[in-house]
C-alpha cells in the first residue's frame, strides 16, 4: 500500500459515494484517485467498489474492509494523540524559592499530588 492516503480516499469515497467529492476533499484529481483506488484492490486483492458512472458501491468485501480501515485509522489517530499528550508533559528542573513556613503548610501538602502528575519533572526546593 502506498501511502495512509490512500486509506483516506477509500474512507472518504465509501462515505460519500462518489470517487469524485473524495478527491475534492483530498485535493487530488479523480483520476489520481481512481489509480490510488486500484492500486489499493491490487494490494487488498479484492474488489473494494462497484463503480458505475456516477457513484460507486461498496462490495460486501469492501465493506469488510471499510470497517477494519475505520478501526486502523482510529488507533492511528490514538497513537498520535497520546504521543502529542506524551510529549507536552512537564519536563526538566523546577525550582521554588519560599519561606519556610509557607513551604511547610502550603507546599509540602500538595507536593506528592504534583510529582505523581508531573513524574519527569525534578523539583528543587528552597526554603528561607
Amino acid at each position: 500500500m502506498k501511502t495512509l492516503r490512500d486509506f483516506e480516499l477509500f474512507l472518504h469515497t465509501a462515505d460519500s459515494g462518489s470517487l469524485s467529492a473524495a478527491a475534492r476533499r483530498l485535493d487530488i484529481t479523480p483520476a489520481a484517485a481512481s489509480v490510488a483506488l486500484k492500486r489499493l484492490e491490487a494490494e487488498v486483492g479484492v474488489p473494494l467498489f462497484l463503480r458505475s458512472t456516477r457513484s460507486v458501491r461498496l462490495t460486501d468485501e469492501g465493506r469488510v474492509f471499510l470497517e477494519h480501515c475505520r478501526q486502523a485509522m482510529q488507533l492511528l489517530a490514538d497513537g498520535r494523540q497520546a504521543a502529542l499528550t506524551g510529549s507536552a508533559a512537564l519536563r526538566g528542573v523546577l525550582q521554588i524559592s519560599l519561606p519556610s513556613d509557607l513551604g511547610r503548610n502550603l507546599l509540602l501538602p500538595w507536593l506528592d499530588e504534583f510529582h505523581a502528575l508531573h513524574p519527569q519533572l525534578t523539583l528543587r526546593l528552597l526554603f528561607s
